[in-house]
């Protein structure tokens, strides 16, 4: 695995420079081990997750950045598929080990991409309607109610975690399994967005977030059932073997209640949307 932003056909040596600068700012005040922040920009590789997984077995730990230009086989949860545009979109895992709840991660990290992208969006357009971004349970960021965004959490070893995101920023075109459900920035907004420039909004805004969940948990719950936008409206929550509607009442680490007293344990809900969209 190199080192070199300078080979990559995507980042130049410059927007190397600034990756690595935003996430040594971030890796100061997010989760960590105490060790010195690493980053790798490459230029290609199989898989980000791989990478970071690569570095654990050679004795490295967290704060670890990997951001590829180029993926070939990156993958989504259960093992799908994650259709990545090298040229175009971003691709990028790191290693945390945090000092909070590890299950707070799944809902810390939709909220920071979420803030993050909120600001590029109305730094392009001054009248975006924040909204439209919605975090959807476990793992997907939509614009406009089509998917902008996955995260895929993976344990690790010594209390660690790899997280990887892969955003949509360029492309317009998608395959046709996907055509009808994902979107980019670039599609739904008519813009163009540099991606190093995103990437190192999304950093900072995960050094934020991160050490925010270091110190209030329930700050940072309250900001995900935000990004929901589902609280106090009918919902389906669909479980390992059924569907059940009801209006959603809150969202904790442990479970996702109704308003008419039901839960259900967070482990067992494998989706949670709107029932009138």
């Amino acid at each position: 695995m190199g080192s070199s932003p300078g080979c990559s056909i995507g980042f130049s040596s410059d927007d190397g420079d600034r990756i690595r600068a935003a996430w040594e700012n971030a890796a100061a005040s997010a989760p960590g081990s105490g060790q010195a922040a690493t980053c790798y920009v490459l230029e290609q590789c199989a898989s980000t997750q791989d990478c970071v997984k690569e570095a654990i077995a050679r004795g490295e730990s967290a704060p670890i950045l990997v951001v590829a230009s180029t993926q070939t086989r990156a993958r989504g949860t259960r093992g799908r598929l994650w259709h990545h545009d090298g040229s175009k979109d971003l691709g990028f895992s790191f290693l945390v080990a945090p000092r909070f709840d590890p299950r707070l991660l799944p809902m810390a990290i939709p909220v920071a991409l979420r803030h993050a992208l909120i600001e590029e969006l109305r730094e392009a357009n001054a009248d975006f309607d924040a909204d439209r971004l919605r975090a959807k349970w476990p793992n997907d960021l939509l614009l406009d109610g089509r998917k902008l965004a996955g995260i895929l959490i993976e344990s690790a070893d010594r209390g660690s975690w790899i997280v990887g995101i892969g955003i949509n920023v360029g492309r317009v075109d998608f395959p046709s399994d996907v055509e009808a459900t994902a979107t980019s920035l670039t599609r739904q907004m008519l813009l163009s967005f540099d991606r190093s420039s995103v990437l190192c909004r999304v950093i900072q805004w995960l050094g934020k977030i991160l050490d925010q969940a270091t110190r209030s948990s329930t700050a940072v719950v309250a900001l995900y059932e935000a990004s929901l936008g589902l609280v106090g409206k009918p919902v389906f929550v669909r479980t390992h073997h059924h569907t059940h509607s009801g209006v959603l009442a809150s969202v904790s680490i442990d479970q996702v209640r109704l308003a008419d007293g039901r839960s259900f344990a967070c482990g067992e809900v494998e989706g949670l949307s709107s029932a009138t969209e």
